[in-house]
């Protein structure tokens, strides 16, 4: 009886090593595996869809530049281990609920230089380990509030090169770690009051490019760490140059707003600027 236990249990381990040597050999055949298959490349080779079976121990895949369009949610399942997945240079339109929900291990995604239009609030659900996320040149348009509530380690969000028009209040909710958040180059025109609220780590925050002519008083007065804001194209006013003096008596920090701005947009004898050098603000 001890003998047949034995040899089941030898059975069952030779079955389970000879299944992910399979996983790992179907893939292998179409993208490069490192030695142990925890890196995974299949950049470049002109993919539609995502190589299956993937190894359950992969740590880092590499699906740059090739031609999906879209993720099916069950696609990561099994992948705890992930650590980076890169998806940019795709043709990705749209990211479903719970497309990354197996992968709690995940660091880094980049979803950057795709046709992402839309992106679900539960889109990150599960995300817990995340710190980088980069959404650069898609044609995101809204982001929904709570979009990002499951990110609580995120440092780095890069919203650089869409189409933004108007940020909600509660974008950027639950993001404690949150050091530094691109907006450049999207088409803000407004930021109201509290957009930035409970970001109590966030050090850089760029928002050139944005054509911005209104903010509503105290949209920059609840940052308590920030040391650069990153300005250019927007409408003079005294917002930025007072956040200045105000940081340093509230939060004994020195802040650095760079950029230029108009002194008067809809005139032709607007002058462009640096954001500082404003003197209605000068006392």
């Amino acid at each position: 009886m001890c003998r047949q236990l034995k040899l089941t249990f030898v059975l069952i381990l030779y079955m389970s090593f000879c299944l992910e040597s399979h996983a790992a050999s179907d893939i292998c055949t179409i993208c490069k595996c490192g030695y142990s298959k925890t890196n995974i490349d299949c950049s470049s080779r002109r993919l539609t869809s995502i190589p299956q079976p993937i190894p359950p121990n992969v740590e880092s895949l590499n699906l740059h530049n090739n031609n999906l369009n879209k993720i099916k949610p069950e696609t990561f399942q099994n992948l705890s281990s992930l650590e980076s997945l890169i998806l940019r240079f795709n043709a990705i339109t749209e990211i479903k609920p719970d497309t990354f929900r197996y992968l709690t291990r995940l660091r880094i995604l980049h979803l950057g230089a795709n046709e992402i239009q839309e992106i679900s609030a539960d889109s990150f659900r599960n995300l817990f380990s995340l710190q980088y996320l980069y959404l650069y040149n898609n044609d995101i348009q809204v982001i929904k509030p709570g979009t990002f509530q499951y990110l609580s380690s995120l440092r780095t969000l890069n919203l650089n090169d869409n189409n933004i028009t108007y940020i909600q209040r509660g974008t950027f909710e639950n993001l404690p770690n949150l050091e530094e958040l691109n907006l450049n180059d999207n088409n803000i025109t407004y930021i109201q009051r509290g957009t930035f609220e409970n970001l109590p780590n966030l050090e850089e925050l760029y928002l050139s490019n944005n054509q911005i002519q209104n903010y509503e008083d105290g949209a920059f007065l609840f940052l308590p760490s920030i040391s650069n804001i990153y300005n250019k194209d927007m409408m003079c006013g005294c917002h930025l140059p007072a956040l200045v003096p105000y940081t340093k008596s509230t939060f004994y920090r020195t802040v650095s707003v760079l950029g230029e701005c108009q002194t008067d947009p809809g005139n032709i004898q607007s002058k462009i600027i640096p954001i500082m050098e404003y003197s209605q603000c000068q006392s």
